[in-house]
């Protein structure tokens, strides 16, 4: 038997947070790590130990751009999640999964399972 996915969070809303824990908890996808910050986050992209991230736009610490370039370095597949436009997100992220905030379950749910498969 395979162990379950754990995904990394990068988000600086705790009730965002406790939201998308829920999300990926009835999905059956274990959690890695919480990070609110880009600071926070690379060293736990340094770490690994998780196959993809979910990860805001919009970081306690500035953009989420950081990230975004330590994961795809990584080859770590990823979600944006955000409440700016789809528009912008296409724009500074080609081809990048997203959704848009305010998100429902299943969407984020889809989202993180596509990245999964590849």
């Amino acid at each position: 038997m395979s162990r379950p996915h754990r995904v990394l969070l990068v988000e600086d809303e705790p009730i965002i947070q406790m939201l998308i824990e829920d999300i990926l908890e009835s999905a059956g996808i274990g959690l890695a790590d919480v990070a609110e910050t880009s600071t926070m986050a690379l060293p736990l992209i340094a770490a690994g130990g998780f196959d993809a991230a979910i990860v805001d736009c919009t970081l306690g610490d500035g953009p989420c751009e950081p990230v975004i370039r330590a994961l795809a370095a990584g080859r770590v597949p990823f979600v944006i999640s955000s409440g700016h436009s789809a528009d912008e997100i296409k724009e500074r992220f080609p081809g990048a999964c997203f959704v848009t905030k305010p998100f429902i379950g299943a969407e984020l749910e889809a989202a993180v399972q596509s990245v999964l498969r590849g």
